[in-house]
């Protein structure tokens, strides 16, 4: 008996990162958010996440962090959790571009088809990746830019919590330091509410924690004093950077870069 002859099929080879998300940004923005929901439904259906920090090493401050490896019970197998987490950050960074190269109609349909949600749900996966939070930053950066409506979704979405909570867990880190200090300022323009949103969470002090850490940084230096000037609309971040030391790092700045007309501007 050769049995009933019928074929099983193979599954589809897996593409490697890159390659996946490369496909789906061919398609569009609309296809890079599917991909990145389904790697998020897979990874939660094969049990808990962890910070697999796989820093892809592409593009600007690379700095190939690994994160924490934490294990944690019941999590799907290290490949399966690099895998998705190698995903999720190229995808991040395929939005970053589409939402920087784009309209201000392509950036605001970007977030009506779920970017939004799709980038803030990867940083809550993987904080400890700190490619993945660079991207991640970069893109509601570059969503927020040019958009009262998107700026007034990224903060009731999460994304000013996303974003504060990036800069805390990778203080190390000067270009997604310099890269949040530019998604503060992204958010906190033309936005009262973010910007008192950006004040209770605590940003003054992390800006201000950077400026401290990066001193001879001008790029930093220069989004920070940016970042601060734009959340000083509003009185509750305004007595926050007088208390807590913001004037002096503002004159720290001009002195240590002195020769950078950007930081002396601002």
């Amino acid at each position: 008996d050769e049995g009933s002859g019928e074929e099983k099929e193979e599954a589809p080879a897996q593409l490697e990162p890159k390659a996946a998300v490369a496909a789906a940004a061919a398609q569009g923005v609309g296809a890079v958010v599917a991909l990145m929901k389904r790697i998020s439904e897979a990874a939660q259906s094969g049990g808990g996440r962890g910070g697999a920090g796989t820093d892809t090493g592409e593009g600007e401050g690379a700095d190939g962090d690994a994160g924490t490896g934490a294990d944690e019970g019941g999590r799907r197998s290290g490949h399966a959790d690099a895998y998705d987490a190698d995903v999720l950050c190229r995808a991040c960074r395929a939005l970053k571009d589409m939402a920087q190269s784009g309209d201000e109609a392509m950036r605001r349909s970007a977030v009506a088809v779920g970017a939004l949600s799709a980038v803030v749900g990867a940083m809550r996966s993987y904080r400890p990746d700190a490619g993945l939070q660079r991207n991640g930053i970069r893109a509601l950066a570059n969503l927020a830019f040019g958009s009262d409506s998107n700026r007034a979704e990224i903060g009731a979405g999460g994304g000013v919590v996303a974003v504060a909570e990036a800069m805390r867990a990778h203080r190390e880190d000067s270009s997604l330091q310099a890269f949040g200090c530019t998604a503060v300022t992204n958010l906190a323009h033309n936005s009262a509410r973010n910007r008192q949103q950006l004040a209770e969470v605590g940003v003054v002090n992390d800006v201000l924690i950077a400026m401290q850490r990066w001193p001879e940084d001008p790029k930093l230096q220069r989004q920070a004093c940016w970042a601060l000037l734009t959340l000083a609309a509003s009185d509750l971040a305004a007595a926050d950077i007088t208390r807590k030391g913001g004037v002096a790092a503002i004159v720290a700045a001009m002195t240590n870069c002195a020769d950078d007309p950007s930081v002396q501007h601002l």
